[in-house]
């Protein structure tokens, strides 16, 4: 028998329309349909079961679909969200847009196939957009694979072989010093030519740690978000620290390379749009999850992105959380600035 490869679950608070509404979703292929009466009942199955598409009704006694929808993009996110109703109102239609709806339906259905075209369509672009997830998720660790390669080449090889010139560029000038005369023409010549070795081999570390910032090895996480905080005081006068709660371990090398970005990222906001004097990062672990935590105590969060906007170094943060199974949650702190809180699976 063939396993299902996908999960439904219809919410319909009117027992006729909620059976009528799993028999014609019966018709799909490999496909588990499941019910729920209220959008409470919902909440349960959504939280027990791993369901792919949502089929609700808008309007039902308790919770809304909308809110049913609006608590699911909250604690258990990646839904596909249909919405059926009788009586559609403006404000609904944009809500439920704004909400990230798939579809918004109109009951009675014009016939059984509107909804299964819809449903088949919703179940398609999950797959197209799993499967694309998959080859970016390849594409990255491949890269990230590359780049720590790069960067151990350029430290191990090239840094290595200039750290030889520098040396025997010293030896060369001592050399020439021992002339009786002590100015031997070629001695500021040998002093430059260590000098520049010397440039080259930190300009050639630099290269490397920024082609591969997070070290290799479970707490190499915990190394370069030190040295991150040690950079930004350095370099812009501000006073930020790294905090480790406990020694926590990543040992995911795309985890670690991800968590990072998104404190640089969140790092970055804040120097640019909130002037802050203090920035604190945080890595611990509770409860089966690593949580990444950077807070500042600049002038808080935009209008924009109380408005809904949040900006490309935001949505890039989301992403890079969403792509390693991560929660993140942007929020204003109470006596000023923001807080930004990631948190993976350990």
């Amino acid at each position: 028998m063939t396993q299902p490869l996908v999960t439904v679950l219809v919410v319909d608070d009117e027992p006729g329309v909620r059976h009528v509404l799993c028999d014609i979703l019966g018709e799909l292929d490999d496909t588990r349909i499941l019910s729920a009466a209220s959008g409470e009942d919902a909440q349960q199955v959504l939280q027990a079961e791993p369901v792919d598409v949502v089929v609700t009704d808008l309007s039902m006694p308790g919770i809304s679909g909308l809110d049913l929808m609006d608590w699911g993009q909250q604690h258990t996110p990646g839904k596909t969200w249909v919405i059926l109703t009788g009586r559609a109102t403006l404000d609904s239609a944009v809500r439920a847009v704004r909400l990230g709806a798939y579809e918004f339906l109109y009951k009675p259905l014009q016939s059984p196939e509107a909804l299964l075209t819809v449903v088949r369509n919703a179940l398609r672009q999950r797959q197209l957009k799993a499967e694309n997830d998959r080859l970016r998720d390849a594409i990255e660790q491949r890269s990230l694979s590359l780049q720590q390669q790069v960067s151990r080449d350029l430290h191990e090889g090239i840094a290595q072989t200039l750290a030889g010139i520098a040396l025997l560029a010293e030896t060369l000038q001592r050399g020439l010093r021992q002339d009786p005369t002590d100015c031997h023409p070629l001695s500021e010549q040998a002093a430059r030519l260590a000098q520049l070795a010397k440039e080259a081999i930190s300009e050639t570390r630099s290269l490397a740690m920024g082609l591969s910032p997070v070290p290799s090895g479970p707490d190499g996480l915990s190394v370069a978000l030190r040295r991150q905080a040690q950079r930004v005081t350095r370099d812009f006068g501000v006073d930020c620290h790294f905090e480790a709660l406990q020694p926590v371990a990543v040992e995911d090398a795309r985890v670690a390379y991800s968590l990072y970005q998104i404190a640089q990222e969140a790092i970055t906001n804040a120097l640019r749009h909130g002037q802050p004097t203090e920035i604190v990062i945080t890595l611990g672990r509770q409860n089966g999850r690593v949580g990444l935590m950077i807070e500042d105590n600049g002038t808080g969060l935009s209008s924009s992105f109380e408005e809904g906007d949040d900006g490309l170094g935001l949505r890039m943060m989301r992403y890079r959380a969403h792509q390693i199974g991560g929660q993140l949650q942007i929020a204003p702190r109470p006596a000023g600035g923001v807080t930004v809180h990631c948190t993976v699976p350990a």
